[in-house]
């Protein structure tokens, strides 16, 4: 799928998705975000609202990203604003970026100036971005052949990847959620492909037997 969304983004014809002939060049906005979901498992808003002071390089040279607020439309105003808390308050925390992400912050990183509060992400004109852009943005990206895509395969790809390695428990703790319920239920995917465990079943038994 990043493949592809890079042949989108330099303009290219994908399945289901024509060339771009004319107008403005496409937005990387979808590729990056999708670079920092996929590397943290935070929501679409959540990672719409990451600023510049949000952002710590460690020690080690790996950088934690802090989640303190979400891009959303206030219900009264009907306009965009950060709100300065996620969805829940289990929400709230700090997360490791994986490595293969670092490039991709680091550059977003540059591209704010010296403003901490500057967003990582915003609009041609400085402005919030809409998470519904973003998902409209992924519609266009992901073509016919990832039609099932939507930006909470994301995070479910991130809960299923850290359940397979480290446990249930290391998944739940790494999506924020409040319980490992929410967690099995809705954000980790069951193998379709059962592991090799041959070996025990083979154990005791002959051929003769």
């Amino acid at each position: 799928l990043r493949a592809q969304m890079e042949e989108w983004l330099a303009g290219n014809e994908i399945p289901g998705t024509p060339a771009r002939t004319r107008g403005p060049q496409r937005d990387r906005l979808v590729l990056d975000a999708s670079d920092l979901m996929l590397a943290t498992g935070v929501r679409p808003g959540e990672v719409l609202a990451i600023r510049r002071k949000d952002c710590i390089q460690l020690a080690d040279g790996r950088w934690r990203v802090s989640i303190t607020g979400t891009i959303t439309t206030d219900k009264a105003t009907k306009k965009l604003v950060r709100k300065p808390k996620p969805k829940t308050k289990n929400s709230v925390g700090t997360i490791i970026v994986a490595d293969f992400a670092v490039p991709t912050l680091t550059r977003l990183l540059e591209a704010t100036g010296e403003d901490p509060e500057a967003l990582l992400f915003t609009t041609r004109t400085g402005g919030l971005v809409d998470p519904r852009k973003l998902s409209g943005q992924l519609r266009k990206a992901r073509g016919s052949n990832f039609a099932w895509v939507t930006p909470k395969s994301f995070r479910k790809t991130v809960g299923t990847r850290v359940k397979r390695k480290m446990g249930l428990d290391a998944a739940s703790e790494q999506l924020r959620h409040g319980s490992t319920r929410i967690t099995e239920r809705f954000y980790v995917d069951d193998p379709e492909d059962v592991a090799d465990y041959t070996d025990a079943l083979a154990a005791g038994w002959t051929r003769d037997e």
